[in-house]
């Protein structure tokens, strides 16, 4: 798990008991990126406007305390979604050849600039969540494959369904179980979210 030094003046100071969960909510469904298990995670917020603006607001700290970038997919006044991701690891996912090749094939002109590559996947969220979507939640692309297959066995559900290297699957799922459990442990022990982010 990846540690970090957090000045106690850095930390973001929340009054807000419905923006204090959210945060919680954000810190358990996306420990795996937040503790640099998983390129990226998925985060969603839905109808709740005022949450949607607060985020926005503290979109750059989050960003600064977590350790992570933000993009957002989309976006409207009842609905958010977000890709929380590593930056360094989500662009070693991306240049390899295998993940070109496949995001070429769904449409996608590559560029060396995140944003863009980002930006078109945004786009294709206006249609619906993507199948492509995997790849950057860094499923393995021969899963990302098999399931656009209708003729495809699934082999074991998780995180994402497994088509193939079960083991590998399931000891990836472990390692996200445990990012999960121990910021879940966190929160149960009675720290909030400033003293988690002195723990990680």
């Amino acid at each position: 798990m990846m540690n970090k030094n957090i000045e106690k003046n850095e930390i973001v100071k929340i009054q807000n008991d419905a923006f204090n969960q959210l945060y919680r909510q954000m810190a358990i469904n996306c420990a795996p990126t937040i503790l640099g298990e998983k390129p990226a995670s998925l985060f969603c917020i839905k109808n709740k406007p005022t949450l949607i603006k607060n985020f926005e607001d503290q979109q750059p700290r989050i960003e600064k305390l977590f350790g992570v970038k933000i993009f957002v997919l989309k976006h409207s006044e009842n609905h958010l979604v977000i890709l929380l991701y590593n930056l360094i690891e989500l662009m070693s996912i991306l240049s390899t050849t295998e993940a070109s090749q496949f995001l070429e094939s769904m449409g996608y002109v590559l560029s060396d600039s995140l944003d863009v590559i980002l930006y078109q996947l945004s786009t294709n969220f206006e249609a619906g969540c993507p199948h492509e979507i995997g790849i950057f939640l860094g499923y393995p692309i021969l899963d990302v494959k098999a399931f656009l297959e209708p003729k495809s066995e699934c082999l074991l559900c998780g995180y994402w369904k497994v088509f193939s290297n079960v083991e590998s699957a399931k000891k990836t799922f472990e390692r996200y179980d445990k990012a999960k459990a121990f910021v879940t442990n966190v929160f149960e022990n009675g720290l909030d979210f400033q003293e988690l982010l002195l723990c990680i």
